[in-house]
């Protein structure tokens, strides 16, 4: 493309926190040893690898990733977990504890007991467990067997993901029928790390067929693409800059905002495995359907309060049962920032263009904190450190800083 990549700052995208899940469940259900190269650090990769060092899966560092030993995984047994604030450890690993013929009670953070609520019940009471809110804690039984499911995905995918996780450990081949599903890419996600696993399956959009048990393997966690979306924008409005370690034929539904940066008048491109974010001239107003990736809805806020115009973001429904109520928290910060904004019927119109310089409320969620400091950062205010965005991305604010001192 012309571009001198030595001539921009660059950083590593941290490893995926969704696929880091998935292969740390799948290589402890090998029971067997396996090895997953990259690194993750954040808060909710640490509550998986605890839970499952709690039901003997023996995890280790190695050069450049992490040894996997779930040959003593227990089994049938009565446990005891705590999760802190994970929802993605929470939902991927009840139907797991199910198939193992665990029960117990697995305790969770204040917001995230919150969180947890009557259609999570209910998924699990289609599968023949029973799980419900007790006193600050989850408490479960039931064991999970194979066949035939028909559950509902309608509020959130992870259910579904573990449901998808847990079956192979059983001895018949399933079929799961679903109704409603949203997220679609992250179940996806689910399958293709699957497939690394050896399990086969068939798919489409209302169910899926799954048939073989795991195999010892070797993996590699791509780049995060939720993270780097930040990064990407931080490069349009400020400073041209690189990003490596991303996949370019990555499964991550969040590479969708690269696409909607392009539609905004952004500029990117993959130049030998690199990230090329250059910085934009101008940006226009644009139209994202968001419900299956909520997770980017604040930082395309944040672009369309920099895009000139109207911008109209669809999704806005899956936001309420995040780690804070992020609708809520995108509209007080825009209101900071001097943008106007509408919202109604699951959308929410931004008129952008004019941003003044503010200091962000992060409402004590990871993903509005990193969105809001970025927009802070290019409107000429220093950000303030918060540590709820260890959650996902513990350094991004030293990444933030180096990456704008130069």
């Amino acid at each position: 493309m012309g571009d001198n990549l030595e001539s921009v700052q660059a950083l590593l995208a941290p490893a995926s926190k969704s696929e880091f899940h998935r292969a740390l469940i799948m290589a402890a259900l090998t029971q067997s040893a396996c090895k997953i190269f990259g690194h993750s650090n954040c808060a909710d990769v640490k509550e998986t690898i605890g839970a499952l060092t709690a039901l003997g899966v023996k995890i280790s560092k190695i050069d450049g990733g992490l040894a996997v030993d779930g040959s003593e995984i227990i089994k049938n047994q009565t446990v005891e977990l705590n999760i802190s604030e994970s929802a993605s450890t929470l939902r991927f690993l009840l139907p797991v504890l199910g198939a193992l013929g665990l029960s117990g009670k697995i305790f969770v953070g204040e917001r995230l007991y919150v969180r947890f609520n009557d259609d999570d019940v209910k998924f699990y009471d289609d599968i023949g467990m029973n799980v419900k809110k007790e006193d600050g804690h989850i408490a479960f039984c039931g064991k999970l067997l194979g066949g035939c499911y028909a559950v509902s995905a309608s509020s959130t995918s992870q259910n579904l993901s573990g449901l998808i996780m847990a079956l192979p450990t059983v001895s018949e081949n399933s079929t799961i029928f679903v109704n409603g599903a949203v997220s679609r890419g992250y179940t996806l996600m689910t399958l293709k790390m699957l497939e690394k696993f050896g399990v086969k399956h068939t798919a489409d959009n209302l169910h899926i067929e799954l048939a073989g048990k795991y195999k010892e393997t070797t993996v590699s966690v791509s780049g995060d693409y939720s993270a780097a979306a930040n990064f990407a924008l931080l490069g349009t409005l400020k400073n041209s800059l690189n990003v490596l370690g991303l996949a370019e034929d990555s499964a991550q539904p969040d590479k969708a905002f690269l696409k909607i940066l392009s539609d905004s008048g952004g500029k990117t491109y993959f130049d030998g495995g690199t990230l090329c974010v250059r910085k934009a001239e101008t940006l226009h107003g644009f139209c994202a359907d968001l419900t299956d990736t909520p997770d980017v809805f604040p930082i395309c806020a944040v672009l369309a309060a920099f895009a000139t115009g109207e911008t109209v973001l669809i999704g806005t429904n899956r936001l309420k049962n995040k780690e804070s109520d992020r609708l809520a928290a995108i509209e007080k910060n825009l209101s900071l920032m001097g943008i106007n904004f509408v919202s109604d019927d699951n959308r929410l119109k931004i008129f952008g263009g004019n941003p003044k310089p503010f200091v962000p409320d992060s409402f004590s969620d990871h993903r509005i904190a990193m969105a809001f400091s970025v927009a802070a950062l290019a409107l000429a205010e220093k950000p303030t450190y918060d540590a709820c965005v260890a959650k996902s991305y513990p350094n991004f604010f030293e990444e933030l800083e180096r990456i704008c001192q130069n």
